[in-house]
């Protein structure tokens, strides 16, 4: 972490944590962080999404209903139509088509089924906080501490998008075209039937030789190719060390934050480390 000042003020109810923490965020011009508020956040957006996710699933049973009575109605006022006595039958040789076959219908393809949009991390987070409210227990450590370790990750700049590699080097990257180059010379003639002991043995020796210039030679394009994609990625490595300090610069980040009133107990401290850093400390012992 690049702030210089990451603090919590803990201790029991009613003993000024809120107070303190507003004076220090005030004076040492850090970023206050209310977890009650950060919360009281999230359930909100996670309630306004249970509303349009029910508004999304009521408009769709509502189409679908009226789309079934559409076509029931449709079925309903068909009429049977009785071919006539003077009615000419079509000749099946004709290419014609006739006026019942073109006010024939073709069945439509089914439509995709449009992908149901999935809540951000927030509205996850609070959909649980708001089930523990529901079921009138305290939200979960792990819900607050992540709330919390989002709302300190908002607080430092944009990055921009992940360098892409280059692919590794394999002889997949050595093209034909390439490959022919390093074998541009014609096989030698393979010795008669009456060739000698020795003419067989230069023979072998000379395509001997011929594959060892040619597998030096696809080496040698190889360690080519590796050159290339190292001096490929450190170029981009180097481009993305560009934009991530003009968006420092552009976006700079506070000197630092203070929690009120969070981690109260062990068990919010260990939730709050493994929101911020991935590691579980109640795992601690087991490592050692």
């Amino acid at each position: 972490s690049k702030f210089d000042a990451r603090l919590a003020v803990v201790g029991p109810p009613f003993v000024g944590k809120t107070t303190a923490a507003r004076r220090v965020a005030k004076e040492r011009a850090l970023v206050l962080i209310e977890p009650h508020e950060l919360v009281r956040e999230a359930v909100t957006e996670a309630m306004e999404w249970r509303d349009a996710e029910r508004a999304r699933e009521e408009a769709a049973a509502a189409e679908k209903a009226a789309e079934a009575s559409a076509a029931a109605a449709g079925w309903e006022g068909e009429a049977v139509v009785e071919p006539s006595a003077d009615a000419v039958p079509a000749d099946p040789e004709s290419n014609e088509t006739t006026e019942e076959t073109e006010g024939m219908e073709t069945t439509p393809e089914p439509e995709p089924v449009p992908e149901k949009p999935k809540p951000s991390r927030k509205v996850s987070l609070g959909s649980l906080a708001l089930d523990a409210q529901e079921q009138d227990i305290e939200t979960p450590a792990s819900v607050v501490a992540e709330i919390i370790a989002m709302a300190v990750d908002a607080l430092a700049p944009p990055k921009p998008p992940p360098v892409e590699y280059p692919a590794p080097i394999s002889d997949d990257n050595i093209t034909e075209k390439e490959e022919e180059e390093t074998d541009a010379s014609p096989d030698p003639d393979p010795p008669g039937e009456e060739a000698t002991d020795k003419e067989k043995v230069e023979y072998e020796e000379l395509l001997s030789k011929k594959a060892k210039e040619k597998a030096d030679k696809l080496q040698k394009r190889r360690e080519e190719l590796k050159l290339k994609r190292q001096e490929e990625i450190e170029t981009l490595e180097a481009a993305y060390q560009a934009q991530l300090l003009e968006l420092e610069n552009t976006y700079p980040r506070p000197p630092g934050y203070v929690i009120d009133g969070f981690p109260n107990t062990a068990e919010e401290a260990a939730a709050l480390e493994f929101a911020f850093t991935g590691l579980d400390p109640t795992k601690g012992e087991r490592i050692k």
